[in-house]
């Protein structure tokens, strides 16, 4: 069959600009998933802060609407993996669990380190979910992916860093920018410490 085909990773899909690629023959498994999603996915791409600064704002009764719709999807159909619901798809129900509560989080942490040891979620995304358990465990991030504010209105800031003068390489283990270029998102200046 002619015409467009579906990107086969989101880097293609940074690629082509976020276009209607996905318009096309999306399977009804996939659109079902995707459909929970309150924003468009190209909003990730284009607009990566306001996208950011959106789940500061983040809709706790539609996450939970979502969250619920999922499980009842990974019930009769299992966890959506890539290679069987497509990369949008797969980012979805990966989106809906990081904005889940922390038991949940935690709950389908093992599930998605055996997606990514599958090759069917990038470890990256990983990252941040296990950055977002520990935090709720009260214990310092590994990654360097969570922000948050100390005060309404007040400036951004990192959660604390186990071992930061290592965190780069954790980060680049896992396909993470350098800390210092993830955080300018939210006007935050870092200094890695170094190694005594």
């Amino acid at each position: 069959m002619g015409g467009t085909s579906a990107p086969s990773s989101l880097s293609d899909l940074k690629e082509i600009g976020c276009k209607s690629a996905w318009t096309i023959h999306i399977p009804p498994l996939s659109r079902a998933i995707e459909e929970l999603l309150p924003f468009k996915i190209d909003e990730i791409w284009l607009r990566p802060v306001r996208f950011s600064l959106r789940f500061f704002k983040s809709d706790r009764l539609l996450d939970a609407a979502n969250l619920k719709r999922l499980l009842e999807i990974i019930e009769t159909e299992g966890w959506p993996k890539v290679s069987s619901v497509g990369p949008r798809a797969a980012l979805t129900a990966w989106m809906i669990v990081q904005h889940a509560d922390p038991a949940t989080q935690r709950h389908w942490l093992p599930v998605l380190r055996q997606a990514v040891h599958d090759g069917e979620m990038q470890p990256a995304r990983l990252a941040l979910l296990e950055d977002r358990v520990l935090i709720a465990d009260g214990k310092a991030q590994r990654y360097g992916t969570q922000v948050h504010r100390q005060k309404p209105g007040g400036p951004v800031v990192l959660h604390p860093i186990e071992d930061e003068a290592d965190v780069d390489k954790r980060r680049a283990a896992v396909g993470l920018a350098p800390l210092s270029d993830y955080v300018k998102h939210w006007g935050i200046e870092v200094q890695t410490p170094s190694k005594p």
